[in-house]
């Protein structure tokens, strides 16, 4: 804006301000006063803005003069004039009517008050660009108003908040030119603060997530654990949808079926994390039968490996344990809780002494035959041979948490063994799963493993969300694919042929070049880059967003409201 604000009276006898573009002189702002007023250059004055604090006390003041305008109309003619003869009875009381009168506080009008906001307003001449003394005012003033404003979550709220807050603020302004009209300018001042708030309030929630995405708390939690899910993925709802069309594409629908296969696979690798990271364990690169083979070796090495230093005592709690499951095991039929009775006889009853001792060496036998015949009888076909498996594998479980009451030294150690030991089982399950492919399991086999891996009554931590495993198996199944993709090299290839043809791809090699350049996401390094894009920010980042969507809208509004005019 020019440095300068020409003061003129226009043919109505109102005094207006203008001002003229940047770097615009004194004579082209005076000409272009004259062209729009009419007026000889000599009643043509430049401006001095009104001091800084008088702009501050006037942008106090607004809000006020608005509602007694708003209030002199919108009440009824008696209580108007009712009040405003309490009020000149007030001021003719000695020592009351001074300080009445020196607050402000006087009979009148919408017509006088109108007198007045007009009058003050001619009066009062702003400084080039926005008038940043007067906002403060406003802002301070409408601060009470902010309070009202929740934080929005979303676009929509956002902009349903702005345009709310900044019809609020709208309403709160003061009519100073074409009182006359004083509706139809007050339905301006609030639909144009509510147009700006409604387009504000998305902007400033869109800064907020660029600062740091709202990421949905199943995405935050695989990525977390060194799953990288594709852009639709991440995404969800329309995008993920369309994502998921777009795997019939030639090429493109290569690249993001080979996403979805590797999202799949890191999951996998998370669950190997899972069971390796208490013994400090190394997961492997490769994923399936072998990658879990490697996991079950590392897991049983750190067991050998500690069992010699170890001694096994029957104490009361394993004698109750084992008390319970030989009872329970008694309601199997008669051939599998035979075949249970005979197995602890000979396998743990009799290699222990007259006292329930054993050595490290003899029960690190004992464990791992009860390991060897709980795996065999879990994998039966046969639905009762299955049940003898996992009463076998409760006793071997009891075997393990006895020694580490026992062998108080080497407790920490014990327990993460065990704690390697339990994820295991939901990923040896969820491998041996009918359909996983060569031992690489889905979402959905990994659920139902943690779900067959609770034991409490009737399922009830799964049911609540809180089984072993399941902060990791309900986002994995609620964000990735549902079946294993295959490379689709070979059958996209063909896709491709049919659908555009050879000489249709040579004809037009922008086509190919397209369908690679949207296969950059979800290629090796473009995965985890987009993923980055979309979700991942420094640690500071964070708050920072919070801090802006936090912001209440109804502080905005007086900016939005400037703005706008």
């Amino acid at each position: 804006m020019a440095d300068k604000i020409y003061k003129v009276q226009d043919p109505t006898g109102a005094i207006r301000e203008i001002s003229g573009p940047d770097g615009a002189s004194d004579d082209e702002v005076i000409a272009q006063a004259q062209k729009l007023f009419s007026q000889p250059k000599s009643d043509i004055s430049a401006a001095t803005p009104t001091p800084l604090g008088q702009r501050f006390m006037r942008g106090l003041r607004d809000p006020l003069d608005a509602g007694a305008q708003l209030l002199t109309r919108a009440l009824p003619k008696n209580l108007v004039e009712g009040v405003n003869a309490a009020i000149d009875l007030t001021n003719k009381i000695p020592i009351y009517g001074d300080l009445a009168r020196k607050m402000g506080v006087t009979s009148a009008s919408p017509e006088q008050i109108d007198s007045g906001i007009k009058e003050r307003e001619a009066a009062y001449t702003k400084p080039s660009g926005i008038d940043w003394a007067r906002l403060g005012g406003n802002m301070v003033t409408t601060a009470p108003l902010a309070a009202l404003g929740p934080v929005p979550q979303t676009m929509k709220q956002a902009a349903g908040i702005g345009a709310g807050m900044g019809a609020l603020y709208g309403a709160f302004q003061p009519v100073t030119e074409n009182q006359d009209s004083f509706g139809k300018e007050k339905m301006k001042q609030i639909g144009t603060s509510a147009v700006a708030g409604a387009v504000a309030g998305p902007v400033m929630q869109g800064v907020a997530n660029a600062v740091s995405p709202r990421v949905r708390p199943d995405v935050r939690a695989l990525l977390d654990e060194g799953v990288t899910p594709t852009p639709g993925q991440i995404i969800g709802g329309i995008a993920q949808r369309t994502e998921d069309k777009l795997t019939s594409v030639p090429i493109l629908g290569d690249s993001i079926k080979y996403a979805q296969r590797k999202a799949i696979e890191d999951m996998n690798r998370a669950v190997y994390a899972r069971a390796l990271n208490p013994i400090g364990g190394k997961v492997p690169e490769t994923v399936g039968r072998e990658a879990v083979d490697d996991v079950a070796t590392q897991l049983s090495g750190a067991y050998d490996k500690l069992l010699p230093k170890l001694s096994f005592k029957a104490d009361p709690v394993f004698s109750q344990e084992l008390s319970t499951v030989t009872q329970m095991a008694q309601q199997l039929p008669t051939e599998q809780a035979g075949r249970f009775q005979n197995i602890l006889r000979e396998q743990l009853i009799g290699k222990l002494t007259p006292q329930g001792n054993a050595s490290g060496e003899t029960i690190k036998a004992v464990e791992s035959e009860l390991g060897r015949l709980a795996n065999g009888y879990r994998g039966d076909a046969s639905f009762d041979n299955r049940q003898l498996g996992a009463a076998l594998s409760e006793v071997q479980a009891m075997i393990r948490r006895t020694l580490e009451r026992t062998n108080p030294q080497f407790a920490q150690e014990l327990a993460n063994i065990n704690q390697g030991y339990a994820a295991f089982t939901r990923l040896r399950d969820a491998a041996a799963m009918q359909g996983a492919n060569n031992g690489i399991f889905t979402p959905a086999q990994l659920s139902a493993a943690v779900r067959a891996g609770d034991k409490s009554l009737r399922h009830g931590s799964f049911a609540r969300g809180n089984a072993l495993m399941q902060d990791l198996s309900d986002p994995a199944k609620a964000v990735l694919s549902q079946t294993i993709p295959d490379s689709g090299t070979i059958g996209r290839g063909l896709l491709g042929g049919s659908l555009l043809g050879g000489s249709a791809m040579a004809g037009h090699p922008e086509i190919p070049l397209a369908l690679g350049g949207a296969s950059l996401p979800y290629l090796p390094g473009g995965r985890q880059i987009t993923a980055g894009l979309l979700a991942r920010r420094p640690d500071f980042a964070e708050p920072v967003a919070n801090a802006i969507r936090s912001i209440p809208m109804g502080l905005l509004a007086p900016g939005l409201y400037q703005a706008s005019q």
